[in-house]
């Protein structure tokens, strides 16, 4: 039993590693195919990176200012919330009501949370508007 864990988790742990691993690799290939066929072919871009190491380095420093950016955004500004609330406006019933395809799974997951005592009264609620 412990063999047959210790493959499964072996072939889990190979997936995560191998999609971090490929990110520096991804972002090699997609810099160097912008530089080569836009940077060069632009006069006044290659004049600002003649090289791809220049090219490279900028690149790198924009990607983790974007991160920092999409981070601040997200996690210390309300604009995600505004996005939420403008959404709801435009659309109210997608918070109260559900399609008719989604109803069996609705009544299931009710189902699976009353025999966890959890309480749904708000679903239940939700399944009555959406009936």
């Amino acid at each position: 039993m412990k063999i047959k864990k210790a493959i499964f988790r072996s072939q889990a742990y190979i997936k995560r590693f191998y999609s971090i691993a490929s990110i520096p690799i991804q972002f090699i290939a997609y810099t160097s195919i912008i530089y080569d066929r836009v940077i060069i072919e632009v006069p006044m871009f290659y004049s600002l990176f003649p090289r791809y190491r220049m090219f490279l380095g900028t690149s790198f420093v924009f990607i983790i200012a974007f991160i920092y950016c999409g981070y601040l955004y997200t996690k210390k500004t309300r604009f995600p919330i505004e996005e939420i609330e403008i959404n709801i406006e435009v659309n109210p019933y997608a918070n109260y009501k559900v399609t008719k395809v989604q109803l069996p799974f609705y009544r299931a997951i009710i189902e699976f949370f009353e025999s966890q005592n959890i309480d749904v009264e708000d679903l239940k609620e939700i399944l009555r508007n959406s009936e």
